[in-house]
């Protein structure tokens, strides 16, 4: 590996759908900056970025990779970030440490979901673009369609900054807009340079009126000067280029075939020569003291990062990846952990190289760094100089949508599950796991189920861990609907002193929570045994008459009752109390309510039909819609939790991975009746075969 000294560097993020050869543009990147000594393939699975076990297994990104090349005096970071939307905490990740977003688009078949998704993610953290059309030397490849694809789906200008000479089997080379010359490619890489050819000489005319006139717009002064001549010099272009990335009113468009590595030379190129540097940015918003601060992108500003990834080494243990957003860091160094207020020893400073590390001896504002042996950093944390009161945006990411509860197989596992869980954890912040304590079983949560079948994968292969998996029990609860009253008498006498507690309870419905109410008038039940009466009274609450699960939505009055001088006790006000209102309650009509769920569902608009319709099959409830960009559509729907623990897959399938959704609880409601019982009958036996 190279060294790491470059004076001008930026970091840029490869986002797009699965298959549109953003690994395989960070391998010819490498190759040609000669990092490697061959070009990586992914049918070989000698990838320099994806070389994680399951990575190599299904031939595919699930990582966020990491690397960087160096062409003249700048260093330019890479971010290889997973196509599926599984993988969503990985895309998140690189938003944080990328400065720019190269979005690659497949010339056969453009606007695909990971795609939407990507500028969905990129337009909301108000990201600079570019667009990578790849595989211009496939069969049904078509840069023109592509590119109006594209177009017709952002409203940011944008133009090619270089084209195809030819497609698929007549490919004959890149064209260079901007410096209107062909560059033709061999077996070997470039072959030649020459002017552009009469039969291309129309249509690359189109696209470069396209770019001039995308560019023009970048600036007010570049914008007069085309209207008066219609013409910028060579600096104009350069100017305009820059500033209009920059601020993100320009998106170029390169083609390119990174399987041939085709164009990657000349993409790398233009953007040492045209793009924006990590200086040339705007500052980040920054806050100290509850007011807005501006943190310049200069390594003479006070330090500060944001740690975005760890990855866990074999042999390292983790290695936590920092981008520097500010500052000087070097080797054998300190930084303090804003979230954790806490100071950390740096150790050794490595630059990544998939899972390559090479010692670096210092690093600066816009370099992407490692370190290893951390005590306290996780995912997401801040770092910054001690005292300074800086304070940034919280990492977040998109919640979890995909359940399930998961067993060991042998019960000595349990407690590998825990660790392995935590460990894995700090890799992947975007899943989520717990406890359930109302019924006793480990809940795995992710963004779909591939995500949590890698999870349950890394669980086997590095801590040999056997799983078995259902979906997760419903917390179902009960109520009552109509008011009643009972009493509740304990009295037990065997030698002796006895116990005895009487009361009377009247139980009603209301609208939220529980309430209880001490009605008790001349001293018929003692001061100090009325609490003893409302814990018994909770303690029922937790295990309904109905089906054993918790009563909710309930008032309970205590107004009558009798006590015994020496054999009442608290514990005998406990049971007395909990008797009563268990008595009440099977006299006020139980009811068994259901979690009911808010759920955002975007898709396309001819989808539409199909989703409200599989929807009212799961006793959704359309509670609206809002029209989007892009020929798509929002939903609003209520539905019940038991019926969408696998709604992500049909979604996909039914959209052909176009929809995805957010959820969030929204209240209970009442089961309807034949479904009540049967959900009562399961939960009678299962509890009786526990009983057993």
């Amino acid at each position: 590996m190279k060294p790491y000294l470059s004076k001008e560097k930026i970091s840029i993020g490869f986002f797009g759908h699965n298959g549109t050869g953003k690994t395989s543009a960070a391998e010819a990147m490498f190759f040609n900056a000669k990092l490697t000594t061959r070009l990586g393939k992914t049918a070989e699975k000698n990838l320099v970025l994806d070389f994680e076990e399951e990575e190599k297994k299904r031939q595919q990104s699930i990582n966020l990779g990491l690397g960087y090349v160096e062409h003249g005096d700048c260093k330019i970071h890479v971010l290889d970030t997973p196509g599926f939307l599984d993988y969503l905490g990985e895309i998140v990740s690189a938003t944080y440490a990328a400065d720019l977003a190269a979005v690659f688009v497949n010339t056969e078949n453009a606007v695909e979901v990971g795609f939407e998704k990507a500028i969905e993610i990129l337009e909301e953290k108000q990201m600079p673009v570019f667009f990578v059309m790849n595989g211009i030397d496939k069969g049904n490849s078509d840069f023109g369609k592509a590119f109006d694809d594209v177009k017709n789906y952002t409203s940011v200008g944008m133009a090619p900054l270089t084209v195809p000479a030819g497609e698929k089997d007549g490919f004959k080379g890149i064209i260079d807009v901007v410096e209107m010359k062909l560059i033709s490619y061999g077996s070997e890489g470039k072959t030649a340079i020459s002017d552009v050819p009469a039969e291309y000489a129309d249509t690359v005319k189109k696209y470069r009126e396209k770019m001039i006139e995308a560019v023009a717009e970048s600036t007010d002064e570049l914008t007069e000067k085309y209207l008066e001549t219609g013409e910028l010099s060579a600096d104009d272009m350069k100017k305009g280029i820059k500033e209009g990335v920059a601020s993100g009113k320009f998106r170029p468009v390169f083609a390119t075939s990174a399987l041939a590595n085709f164009g990657l030379d000349i993409m790398v190129d233009m953007i040492v020569k045209y793009f924006p540097k990590y200086a040339d940015l705007p500052p980040y918003n920054a806050k100290k003291a509850g007011s807005d601060l501006l943190i310049r992108r200069d390594e003479s500003e006070a330090l500060s990062g944001m740690i975005f990834k760890i990855i866990s080494d074999p042999h390292l243990g983790d290695i936590v990846n920092c981008k520097l957003f500010s500052g000087k860091l070097a080797s054998g160094g300190e930084f303090f952990n804003i979230n954790k207020s806490k100071a950390e020893k740096t150790g050794q400073i490595y630059a990544l190289l998939g899972d390559k590390k090479a010692d670096i001896p210092a690093a600066s504002a816009g370099d992407i760094v490692s370190f290893v042996k951390l005590k306290y950093s996780d995912t997401g944390d801040y770092i910054a100089e001690k005292d300074t009161g800086i304070e940034y945006e919280p990492f977040t990411v998109q919640e979890p949508i995909y359940s399930i509860s998961i067993q060991p197989k042998s019960k000595e596992d349990q407690e590998k599950v825990s660790i392995a869980l935590q460990k894995i954890n700090r890799e992947d912040p975007s899943f989520k796991y717990f406890m359930d304590k109302e019924f006793g079983e480990f809940i795995l949560s992710g963004m779909g189920d591939s995500h949590v079948n890698i999870i349950l994968e890394k669980i086997k292969r590095k801590y040999g861990v056997e799983l078995t998996t259902a979906n997760p029990q419903v917390p179902y609860r009960e109520t009552i609907t109509r008011p009643a009253e009972s009493q509740g008498r304990y009295k037990k006498q065997s030698g002796g002193r006895g116990q005895f507690g009487d009361t009377w309870i009247k139980v009603e419905p209301c609208e939220t929570g529980f309430e209880f109410v001490d009605a008790i008038v001349g001293g018929v039940i003692p001061r100090n045994f009325i609490p003893s009466v409302e814990k018994g009274v909770k303690g029922a609450m937790e295990t309904g008459p109905l089906a054993g699960y918790p009563v909710v939505n309930i008032k309970v009055t205590l107004y009558d009752g009798s006590y015994h001088t020496v054999d009442s006790s608290d514990m005998a006000f406990q049971i007395a109390g909990s008797m009563g209102f268990k008595n009440a309650c099977e006299k006020a009509e139980l009811q068994l309510l259901e979690p009911i769920y808010d759920f955002f569902i975007t898709l396309p608009d001819d989808n539409l039909g199909d989703v409200m319709g599989d929807l009212s099959g799961r006793r959704g409830r359309i509670q609206g819609t809002d029209q989007k960009k892009g020929g798509k559509t929002l939903i609003h729907a209520k539905a019940p939790l038991s019926e969408m623990f696998t709604y992500i897959n049909t979604l996909k399938s039914m959209t052909g991975g176009r929809g995805f959704y957010s959820m969030k609880f929204s209240h209970y409601e009442p089961v309807p009746h034949n479904i009540a019982l049967k959900i009562i009958d399961q939960r009678k036996k299962k509890l009786e075969n526990k009983n057993e």
